[in-house]
């Protein structure tokens, strides 16, 4: 069958389409402030997409692509002008090869690991930590093991003593420096 201009034309632009429905590249400029990315696909690069998030309503996450990752685009006409980025793809960089260990790496090096079989959570974290909790908060364990400096209180608190430190008692029949002989049996220090 032949094709008139006209037919040629809507061919190829359906040809083009077809083609754009997933595409893979590499994410090449990000703008945080609207979350949409550009991506480069062989020479093509395409406006600012939106990347698909896990949650974006009410309960919200934030995990922004970077520059570097290959992802994949979904346009579902065809049109990358209306194209959403999927999660990137690994290029031989997987953090894990456990089908137990659920993970998050940071450029630094801190580890968010749980371990689906043993039920540990692990927390490796390279800079400090805050938490924050606006009502109360309750730790239960069999054990708990605090180590380093521990500030009860906040920093400026009054200093704690521990079995085998020494008091001064600056008066009176017992004045001197005495050994602390007992304290808390539910509070201990290593």
């Amino acid at each position: 069958m032949l094709f008139d201009e006209k037919d040629g034309l809507t061919l190829s632009n359906l040809e083009r389409r077809l083609a754009n429905i997933i595409r893979i590249g590499t994410i090449f400029e990000i703008n945080h402030e609207i979350a949409k990315a550009r991506v480069r696909i062989g020479e093509l690069e395409t406006n600012f997409l939106p990347w698909i998030n896990s949650n974006s309503g009410s309960n919200n996450s934030w995990n922004p692509p970077e520059i570097g990752e290959q992802v994949v685009i979904l346009s579902s006409g065809g049109e990358l002008s209306q194209a959403v980025i999927l999660p990137s793809l690994y290029k031989n960089n997987a953090s894990e090869n456990s089908n137990t260990i659920k993970s998050m790496i940071f450029a630094d090096g801190s580890k968010v690991s749980f371990n689906l079989e043993s039920g540990n959570l692990d927390l490796d974290i390279k800079g400090n930590t805050t938490i924050k909790v606006a009502g109360s908060a309750q730790i239960e364990a069999a054990n708990i093991t605090l180590k380093g400096n521990i500030n009860l209180g906040g920093s400026g608190g009054q200093p704690v003593a521990r079995v085998g430190d020494e008091i001064e008692i600056s008066s009176g029949s017992s004045a001197g420096k005495w050994p602390i002989i007992s304290g808390s049996g539910k509070i201990k220090s290593i």
